[in-house]
């Protein structure tokens, strides 16, 4: 079993969109950012696809909102201030996760454990942690 795989990818979290029907063509509103997105895990992760029970911690960072004055700005940086806005944090989970499936993950059932987290920052980006799932004991 592999170690702590680590991603980053450096564009504005995105959240997932349903594909839907057009004159009888299906179409994916997030296809151009999957793409995207597919290819910058891509860059950090050439190994085989993994195919054993793995848990997923995923953060995505957001920039403060402009309205924001700098005392603010500055606390929600150091994360005394969290993001509770749109996009819904289980909306980007969705896609970013659908983008790991044939590119780190051979199927997304192989994930049985998820950590998910919206923070702000000074840059937009996700970090993505994958590693073999481990069960505890104990309480």
């Amino acid at each position: 079993m592999g170690l702590l795989i680590l991603i980053d990818i450096p564009i504005r979290p995105i959240p997932y969109k349903a594909p839907y029907v057009s004159r009888k063509r299906t179409f994916n509103p997030r296809y151009k950012e999957i793409l995207e997105i597919k290819s910058y895990v891509r860059d950090q992760y050439d190994g085989d696809l993994i195919d054993y029970a793995v848990e997923v911690d995923y953060t995505f960072y957001f920039l403060p909102p402009k309205y924001f004055s700098k005392k603010k700005t500055l606390a929600a940086v150091q994360g005394e201030i969290v993001p509770t806005v749109r996009p819904d944090v289980s909306n980007i989970v969705k896609l970013t996760e659908d983008c790991l499936v044939g590119t780190v993950l051979k199927d997304d059932s192989f994930v049985v454990d998820i950590h998910a987290r919206k923070r702000y920052s000074t840059r937009e980006h996700t970090v993505i942690k994958i590693s073999p799932y481990f069960q505890r004991r104990g309480p």
